[in-house]
């Protein structure tokens, strides 16, 4: 079974570095429409990896997107969007549009990772929390900052 992964950033590095380690008789790509991969980080890195995932097996295409002529006969059996996703605060924004940055689309949070008011710069819902990619924490949006704002939560949450 191939797999194809679109988008070459860390989730997509991470994913297919991960399933190939598991499943190392897979076919995975790793399809980038840059010319570097994890392109917000320097060369040194690109090279780095690039070695890595030859070594490892990985199929890495550069500077393409993921479109196939009619002619193509490759179907891989799973195809894995790793690319920048919409934030969607549609809901928050629907009883609390000030939690939601103007600037950015991101839900504004406290310390506590509480959603925060806009106005008021205050905690407007001591019980509602944001984190991972849709919360406004002025740090990068990666699944171990996930892993660590959970814990945040989860020590903040009162029963």
């Amino acid at each position: 079974m191939d797999i194809a992964l679109v988008g070459a950033g860390a989730v997509g590095v991470q994913l297919a570095t991960d399933i190939k380690s598991f499943y190392p008789e897979k076919k995975v790509t790793l399809i980038h429409s840059r010319a570097q991969i994890l392109s917000s980080f320097g060369v040194r890195l690109h090279d780095y990896v690039m070695e890595k995932l030859g070594k490892l097996g990985v199929e890495v295409v550069l500077e393409e997107l993921p479109t196939l002529p009619k002619t193509t006969t490759w179907e891989p059996a799973e195809i894995i969007p790793c690319i920048g996703q919409t934030l969607n605060s549609s809901i928050l924004k629907s009883f609390s549009s000030a939690s939601i940055s103007l600037l950015t689309g991101h839900t504004r949070v406290n310390k506590k990772l509480q959603i925060k008011d806009e106005i008021k710069e205050d905690t407007i819902f001591n019980n509602i929390f944001a984190l991972g990619d849709v919360a406004e924490t002025g740090g990068r949006k990666f699944a171990r900052a996930g892993s660590a704002q959970a814990e945040i939560v989860q020590e903040n949450i009162s029963l």
